[in-house]
């Protein structure tokens, strides 16, 4: 049996989850420990969280508003600055829409873990296409398909500017589009049931270099690197990993948390590490060594506050789990390793 990798989101869209609904902050600190997630991730934009799990939350936040209104007032609010700092680098970086374009379907998964984009010509048109591992569609992906939607609509519109539409948009769901779809892309075709979400724009933008002057977020890499953004590939393993760093400076993240919070139990997700070779021990103690090797190359941070960032109370017990990891102790790690 093939261990499938968890689906994992960036947590700067549940920041996005929560403008749209304009909620005050005790509502959604009520609704992130509602839904096991940390409430502190307004200041980890990089940290993974289980897919389903910020979507379901993404749902409660939304109440009872329309769906695909809430899917469409998110992804409108959505810009390239919300990016990863390895994809908003590719895209400056970018000489046209298609190398853009290009950029952002190699590097999407660092956004959302499960997504697949491709590009395909056909004729004077080109489709954008995305599709994910997860099926059927649910309620709660409806809305994540007006996210890919969107977030292909904000790489674009960086490009030709924000009140450009796309010739037509593609949807897996056999929904039709309602009121708030159509209002927001009246001049647009609406395609139901698709084999995959995505959209159609004319092939003559893709020569289209950006016009847009203005400094991104994070540092640009020379144009067309994509450096920044590469990662390991998803696996259960390194999908598990991500989502424990996330809880790391609340202290060691116990096994029954991990297990809720990803909707197995504890037996199962034992089991399936198992294929692998590790036990949750190994998976908490490479998260832990991962995220103290990238606050150590900092100068800035001193070893006792890695040692705290994940969720050590002792920095001497810090200090000699990282010694067996690195072979050197943290001190040494960071003198060889400075940031500068």
């Amino acid at each position: 049996m093939t261990v499938e990798p968890i689906p994992v989101i960036r947590a700067a869209y549940l920041e996005l989850f929560m403008d749209a609904a304009d909620q005050c902050a005790s509502k959604d600190m009520a609704g992130l420990l509602q839904f096991n997630l940390p409430a502190n991730l307004a200041n980890k934009p990089d940290a993974y969280v289980p897919l389903k799990t910020a979507l379901s939350f993404a749902q409660w936040a939304a109440q009872d508003a329309d769906i695909e209104a809430f899917g469409i007032k998110v992804g409108s609010r959505l810009q390239v600055s919300h990016f990863s700092a390895g994809l908003r680098s590719a895209l400056q970086g970018a000489a046209s829409l298609e190398r853009a374009l290009e950029c952002f379907a190699r590097l999407a998964d660092r956004e959302r873990s499960d997504v697949h984009y491709r590009i395909e010509r056909a004729g004077d048109e080109v489709k954008i296409c995305s599709s994910v591992d997860t099926a059927p569609l649910s309620e709660t992906e409806y809305l994540g398909e007006w996210l890919r939607i969107m977030s292909l609509m904000t790489v674009i519109r960086y490009f030709t500017g924000n009140e450009w539409m796309p010739s037509a948009i593609a949807l897996q769901s056999h929904r039709e589009p309602g009121q708030h779809a159509r209002r927001a892309f009246p001049r647009t075709r609406f395609l139901t049931g698709q084999a995959e979400t995505g959209i159609i724009i004319p092939a003559s933008l893709l020569s289209l270099a950006t016009t847009r002057n203005y400094p991104l977020h994070g540092k640009a890499g020379a144009p067309g690197t994509e450096s920044a953004a590469t990662g390991p590939a998803w696996d259960f393993p390194v999908s598990l990993q991500e989502i424990v760093q996330t809880y790391l400076d609340d202290g060691y993240p116990d096994i029954n948390l991990a297990a809720n919070v990803i909707g197995f139990s504890v037996r199962t997700l034992q089991r399936r590490l198992k294929e692998f070779g590790l036990s949750y021990t190994d998976v908490v103690q490479q998260a832990r060594f991962r995220l103290a090797t990238d606050l150590l190359r900092d100068p800035g941070t001193k070893v006792i506050d890695a040692a705290l960032a994940v969720g050590y109370e002792d920095p001497s017990h810090f200090g000699r789990a990282f010694r067996r990891l690195a072979g050197i102790s943290p001190n040494q790690y960071r003198r060889l390793n400075y940031a500068y």
